[in-house]
């Protein structure tokens, strides 16, 4: 099988999804069976990219203010966004404070 790229496997995914259920009767186990490995070998890929990347972050703090930096480094082309999460006492329980996604980074 050749390789795909991301957009590909997601718009055969769209495809097979939108056929009538009388089509996918119909439809050839050799290309789903193909379509199934190539969403496990995208997912895969996106997993390893992610998991490569290096992230170095600092903060500073004042009275009533706190701000965060970040770098990351590697492929970041599997990154759907970044969680920020913060901690009101030292060893309790964690809140998320925001999300940034592609949208809004």
């Amino acid at each position: 099988m050749q390789t795909l790229t991301k957009k590909a496997v997601e718009a055969a995914r769209a495809a097979n999804d939108a056929c009538r259920a009388e089509a996918k009767l119909s439809f050839n186990e050799e290309l789903y069976a193909d379509l199934l490995n190539a969403e496990k070998e995208v997912a895969t890929a996106d997993v390893k990219a992610v998991e490569t990347l290096k992230i170095t972050a600092g903060s500073s703090a004042v009275k009533g203010a706190i701000t965060v930096k970040w770098t990351v480094k590697g492929d970041t082309s599997a990154v759907e966004g970044y969680e920020i999460w913060r901690s009101v006492k030292k060893n309790s329980w964690i809140l998320q404070v925001l999300h940034y996604n592609k949208d809004n980074i």
